[in-house]
């Protein structure tokens, strides 16, 4: 049996879910814990998770021992294998998100005398969306958690609306050293070499694609690297809008390497942000409020990061806004200190 069955969406074909709950496995089995990766259920007899040998099953199969697939009315059958369940660090509460998966981010399937628990979990927005006819059957699932971490301070809040408490604890990935992401960056088959912008664009816009250039002209027009967000789904759309040549195939190894090696990153991707602030990398953030401002916006207040905010204006970085490093003394510090109350939140609730 296994000591945690962490569940969530860590085999989806998003960089950033993936390496997110790559640092908790990481963290975690280093504490000398036994994971199993839960599987999504498969609805309609069919698996939630992308079809086919994606970059996102490659990863997880390499690095995690990984349940077999049930049917939401089976899922039950993980207690048997898992002495407690942990729920990952994703905005698995954004009622968007989670009702495409039952109440299963509510451990509806965990029978109630095991240990439940949440880590970094996020609603990914200020509000909820959760319908009213919803609340009162969720609110029934949330308060047989028996300990909650969330990512952001505003979950604190939209919790305690259901009466639940929680803690904020410090995102997985500052858990870690960045010795274990280089050594992702290691394995990486694409390699660009010299100076160059590392573009890591979600959601591209005409916007966000001026943002791009610009800085590479205020570096002296050195050659951008652009990178998408691993979704295949419209993935020829958004690269026609970022107006650059995307590789294809990026691996996460490939997208760690490019962000450790660059001259200077810009990003919408709050995951390649705290690579970037891992790395201490001269980087400018564009808070992406299509996929949920509120985790930019409590980075920011936990870190002194807000000069790094770029609301898609290529003029002020054509000024050279950004032409300077953070002072990393200070966020590093600042992070020390945040993942010290996180390590000790998992040491007192994770048996």
């Amino acid at each position: 049996m296994y000591d945690l069955g962490l569940y969530g969406l860590w085999s989806q074909c998003n960089y950033g879910s993936m390496i997110a709950y790559y640092a908790l496995h990481q963290y975690l089995t280093k504490q000398g814990c036994q994971v199993l990766m839960l599987e999504l259920p498969a609805m309609g007899g069919a698996p939630l998770y992308e079809h086919g040998w994606t970059h996102a099953r490659r990863f997880a199969e390499e690095h995690y021992a990984i349940s077999h697939v049930y049917s939401p009315e089976d899922m039950w059958k993980y207690n048997n294998m898992c002495k407690q369940f942990l729920l990952g660090p994703d905005q698995l509460w954004n009622f968007g998100v989670s009702r495409n998966y039952g109440r299963s981010f509510y451990f509806d399937f965990v029978e109630d005398f095991k240990p439940k628990l949440a880590y970094a979990t996020s609603f990914g927005h200020e509000i909820d969306f959760t319908p009213e006819e919803e609340k009162r059957d969720i609110k029934r699932l949330l308060e047989r958690f028996d300990a909650i971490g969330v990512r952001e301070d505003d979950s604190i809040r939209l919790l305690s609306q259901y009466g639940v408490e929680s803690q904020q604890v410090i995102d997985p990935m500052f858990l870690l050293p960045p010795s274990v992401y280089e050594a992702l960056a290691d394995k990486a088959w694409i390699r660009p070499q010299g100076d160059f912008v590392a573009a890591c664009i979600s959601d591209p816009t005409p916007e966000a694609a001026e943002c791009v250039r610009a800085l590479s002209e205020q570096y002296g027009h050195i050659p951008v690297i652009p990178i998408l967000d691993g979704n295949a789904r419209e993935w020829e759309e958004k690269k026609e809008r970022l107006g650059y040549d995307v590789p294809e195939n990026v691996q996460l190894e490939d997208l760690v390497y490019a962000l450790l090696h660059a001259k200077v990153i810009i990003t919408d991707s709050y995951h390649a942000t705290c690579l970037a602030i891992l790395f201490h990398k001269p980087f400018i953030a564009i808070p992406n409020q299509f996929r949920g401002y509120s985790r930019f916006d409590s980075l920011a207040r936990l870190l002194p990061l807000q000069d790094r905010y770029c609301y898609y204006d290529a003029e002020r970085i054509r000024q050279g806004a950004y032409n300077y490093l953070p002072d990393f003394s200070v966020i590093d510090t600042v992070i020390r200190e945040q993942a010290a109350i996180s390590e000790q939140w998992l040491a007192e609730n994770i048996d």
